[in-house]
C-alpha cells in the first residue's frame, strides 16, 4: 500500500510511521494526540508521555497488557519509544498507541449542550458501568472515574473506559484483597472520594463506586453536586448526605423537584460517607434506576442504543 502524504495543517511525525494531526488531550503526565498510520492510512490515538512520567509509561502499559481481552478498555496496538518530531520539540519520547474513539461523553454533552434524555443517559450509564465491572472482576480499580475518562467507540457509540494511568490492582501476589494508602490525591477534583482526601487506607472498588456517582450526576445534570471540588464530611452540602438528610440536601441541589426518586435514591446510595455503606455495583445492576436494562434482550438494547444515536449520532467532536 502507498505511503500517505501528510497535508499541510499536521502537527508532526512520530517515527515516521505516524503523521501527529492534532491534539485531543492533555494531562500531567501526557498528550494524547489523533494520528494517521502512514502505512495503511488508518488513525489511531498516540498517548505521548512526558521525559519525566517514566513510571506512569510503565505502569499504564502494564495495565493495557493485564486487559487486553477485555472489552472495557479502548484497544492498546503498540508502544514503545519513537522519535518526536514537532515544532516545539524534538527527541524521544515514550508513547502508546490506541484505539481512537469518537469522543469522550462529556465531548459530546458539551457539543449537545443540553441534558441527556433520562433513557439515553440510564443507557450511558450502563454501559459505564459495565465496564467498571469487567474492569473489577480483574481486580484493578480504575482510580478516576469520570466522564471525560469514558469514549464513545464505533458507529453504535459503544461506553469503553481509558486513561488507566492511576488503576492499580487491588489484588496481591495470592490473589487477596489488598486495601490501598495513599499520601498523595489519587483522581480528579470534583470525584475524589472523602477517603482519600482524608488520607485513609481505602478500597479501591468502593472507592470507584463513589467516583463513579459523581460522574453519573455529571451525566443527568452537566454539572456536580458539591460546591468544592475536594469533599469530606466538613462539607456543608456533602454533610447533609453524611448526617442521613437527603431530603435536605435535594431541596438544596434539585429545588424544582425535576430528578427522578429512582435517580435521586441511586446516587445517595453511591457516595454515602462510608464506603461500607455505599451500593454494590451487582445491587447498582439491580436497582430500580436500570430497572428496564435489567438482563436486557436484543430489542431492549436496540431501543436503548437507538436513544443514544438519535441524540448523538449528527455530532462531531
Amino acid at each position: 500500500m502507498e505511503m500517505s502524504s501528510p497535508g499541510s495543517n499536521y502537527l508532526g511525525t512520530l517515527n515516521d510511521e505516524y503523521t501527529i494531526v492534532k491534539e485531543l488531550d492533555f494531562g500531567a503526565s501526557s498528550k494524547v494526540y489523533e494520528v494517521l498510520v502512514n502505512r495503511t492510512g488508518e488513525t489511531r490515538a498516540a498517548k505521548i508521555f512526558n521525559d519525566d512520567c517514566r513510571i506512569a509509561f510503565r505502569k499504564e502499559v502494564e495495565i493495557f497488557n493485564s486487559i487486553a481481552n477485555l472489552n472495557c478498555a479502548i484497544r492498546m496496538f503498540s508502544h514503545g519509544k519513537g522519535y518526536v518530531s514537532m515544532e516545539e520539540y524534538e527527541g524521544y519520547k515514550n508513547y502508546i498507541i490506541l484505539e481512537l474513539g469518537k469522543g469522550s461523553i462529556l465531548q459530546f454533552q458539551q457539543k449537545l449542550n443540553k441534558t441527556f434524555s433520562e433513557d439515553a443517559a440510564i443507557y450511558l450509564f450502563y454501559q459505564f458501568m459495565k465496564d467498571v465491572e469487567e474492569l473489577h472482576q480483574r481486580g484493578i480499580s480504575h482510580r478516576d472515574l469520570k466522564m471525560e475518562n469514558a469514549i464513545l467507540v464505533g458507529d453504535n457509540l459503544s461506553v469503553k473506559l481509558c486513561d488507566f494511568g492511576s488503576s492499580k490492582s487491588f489484588l496481591n501476589g495470592n490473589n487477596q484483597k489488598i486495601m490501598f494508602k495513599s499520601t498523595t490525591k489519587v483522581g480528579s477534583p470534583f470525584h475524589y472520594p472523602p477517603e482519600i482526601l482524608e488520607k485513609k487506607y481505602y478500597d479501591g472498588e468502593k472507592s470507584d463506586i463513589y467516583s463513579a456517582g459523581i460522574a453519573l450526576f455529571s451525566l443527568v445534570t452537566r454539572t456536580f453536586p458539591f460546591p468544592l471540588p475536594e469533599t469530606t464530611s466538613k462539607d456543608q452540602v456533602y454533610k447533609l448526605i453524611c448526617d442521613n438528610k437527603p431530603d435536605e440536601f435535594w431541596k438544596y441541589i434539585d429545588k424544582d423537584n425535576l430528578l427522578s426518586p429512582q435517580f435521586k435514591d441511586l446516587f445517595i446510595k453511591m457516595v454515602a460517607y462510608n464506603p461500607a455503606d455505599r451500593i454494590t455495583l451487582n445491587q447498582i445492576f439491580n436497582h430500580p434506576y436500570l430497572e428496564r436494562l435489567r438482563n436486557p434482550n436484543h430489542e431492549t438494547l436496540a431501543y436503548f442504543r437507538n436513544k443514544v444515536l438519535n441524540e448523538l449520532g449528527n455530532i462531531n467532536i
